[in-house]
């Protein structure tokens, strides 16, 4: 085990080492990273056998290092250090060093344990950053200040991806200063998951100019310095420099607000539709309980005719038993008979209960229909059956399509799960058939006829997704007006029927938030299709 643990370590290309507390950090243990950088072997360090690690320490930078590393040393805290080497061949090289102390019991420090990076290319970068900035012409100093005065970050990167400017307002967004990521990959400000990747898209992008988010601009996450992810918009141009080389400017827009506003609005148009449809669910359950309570005070009388008969009959049994004429009680028994009309009330008692229990089953229906539309949906996505959810709101908008259309529906049987977001999907559903009765409500009115038009609605699959149409008979939508109807505010309702919110939300839940496709296409006079792709 320890053979392989040394032949990893002897293979890392960062330099790992273990030496003693003293001034001339001399050397226990070494890989040989370091012959690259100095250009000695690891063994001419071991035991000082050779010469010391102090040895190639730029003599400006020893005192710094060893003040540095020794008060890190008395608090017990690690160090991190920028200095210079001197290698082999003169050059000067720059090192980034990492290291901790390891201490006995008694706190006594037994030895020394670190790493150092190589970082000559990071601060030539930003060397040259600097000298690039001091020698700028009038123009370029006029798109510097430009740059650094915009409300919305910009990052200007190499085409290796290197950060060489971040604006003011990058830096508010980010939460980092320009010099902390100025000459770093610009991969620090996104997730892992793509940071990963991103050299990898400017390479192939260089390669095959084949697009996929340079000049087109799309939505993605950012990484703070906190490590807090956010939603952005973000926007890339290429720049051509005399030199030849690309260089790539990005446009960011935090969509933080923007995307609390929307779930804020979303939340409130629900309850805008929850409340339109208040009216009409209160209808459909107040009908079912009125024929209930009707149905119980019919029983509730029966009960009382049919305990009397019982109570009759009782006695009619105990006068039998004890051998006495029982006259009397037959002409009442008669009489209750008549007046309680007992053959009407079996006949009547079982289809009262039937009645009642329908609707309970009714309401019950209802309440949950409700309970499923009313979900308040997570910020995860759930596997869903949207043959149930279209039922569910076929019954919570009932009473907006019940009296002007017969509602068709059709749906395979093999229909798979689509992973969505149930409330948000269930609102889209709303939308449409509601639009579906008010069409064809204005309709009939157009044309002073009451006739039932007719909603119809399929769910099928096509390909990898399952598409969801909508159709009705309705008035159809006039042609230059089919490009607007998923614009914010547009409607071409009358005053009261719409706030033109609907369709633009149903456009922002299918499209951005589930990357499907709703689409439109209608005929004035003969009705409108409104279809729903989901991947």
């Amino acid at each position: 085990m320890t053979s392989l643990f040394e032949g990893l370590i002897q293979n890392i290309p960062a330099i790992f080492y273990r030496c003693a507390c003293d001034e001339n950090w001399t050397m226990h243990f070494l890989n040989e990273a370091i012959l690259k950088l100095s250009g000695y072997p690891a063994s001419d360090f071991i035991e000082n056998s050779v010469r010391t690690y102090t040895s190639i320490i730029h003599p400006d930078d020893v005192a710094y290092v060893d003040v540095s590393a020794n008060a890190a040393v008395k608090q017990h805290e690690a160090w991190s250090l920028e200095y210079r080497i001197i290698n082999r061949s003169g050059e000067i090289k720059w090192v980034s060093e990492i290291g901790m102390g390891t201490y006995s019991a008694a706190g006594e420090v037994e030895f020394l344990d670190g790493f150092i990076v190589d970082i000559t290319e990071r601060k030539k970068l930003k060397d040259d950053v600097e000298k690039t900035r001091e020698s700028l012409t009038d123009s370029e100093i006029f798109f510097h200040t430009l740059m650094q005065s915009a409300v919305d970050p910009i990052i200007v990167i190499s085409q290796k991806g290197i950060i060489e400017e971040f604006n003011l307002a990058a830096q508010s967004v980010f939460g980092y200063q320009a010099e902390e990521v100025v000459g770093e990959n610009v991969s620090i400000l996104t997730p892992l998951e793509h940071a990963v990747k991103h050299d990898g898209y400017l390479q192939r992008y260089l390669e095959t100019r084949e697009a996929r988010i340079i000049g087109i601009g799309r939505e993605v996450q950012g990484k703070r310095k906190d490590d807090s992810l956010f939603p952005m918009h973000l926007s890339i141009s290429e720049i051509e420099t005399v030199g030849g080389d690309s260089r790539f400017a990005g446009i960011v827009r935090d969509l933080t607000e923007e995307k609390r506003l929307e779930v804020e609005l979303a939340k409130a148009h629900k309850m805008e539709a929850v409340g339109q449809l208040a009216a009409g669910i209160a209808h459909e359950i107040n009908t079912p309980t009125q024929f209930i309570g009707d149905n119980l005070h019919f029983l509730t009388d029966a009960f009382k005719e049919l305990s009397e008969l019982a109570r009759l009959s009782n006695q009619l049994v105990e006068k039998f038993q004890s051998g006495e004429a029982p006259d009397e009680l037959f002409q009442k028994l008669g009489a209750q008979i008549d007046s309680a009309d007992l053959q009407y009330l079996l006949e009547d008692i079982p289809s009262s209960l039937d009645e009642s229990s329908d609707g309970v089953s009714r309401i019950s229906e209802i309440v949950k229909a409700m309970k499923e539309f009313s979900h308040p949906g997570g910020k995860t996505k759930e596997c869903v059956d949207l043959r149930v959810m279209i039922e569910s709101t076929l019954v919570v908008a009932r009473n907006e399509w019940k009296y002007v259309a017969d509602v068709e529906t059709e749906f395979e049987s093999d229909l798979p799960l689509v992973d969505c977001y149930p409330g948000e999907i269930n609102q889209v559903f709303l939308n449409i058939i509601v639009n579906a009765a008010h069409a064809i409500e204005s309709k009939q009115k157009s044309e002073g006829r009451s006739e039932k038009g007719v909603i119809q609605i399929k769910a099928f699959k096509e390909g990898e997704c399952v598409v969801v149409a909508i159709s009705d008979s309705g008035c159809g939508i006039e042609e230059q007006h089919v490009g607007k109807v998923f614009d914010p505010f547009f409607t071409t309702k009358e005053v009261g029927k719409g706030t033109g919110q609907g369709l633009s939300m149903a456009y922002m839940t299918i499209v951005d938030k589930h990357k499907g496709k709703l689409g439109v296409e209608s005929v004035v006079g003969e009705g409108t299709t409104m279809s729903i792709k989901l991947p």
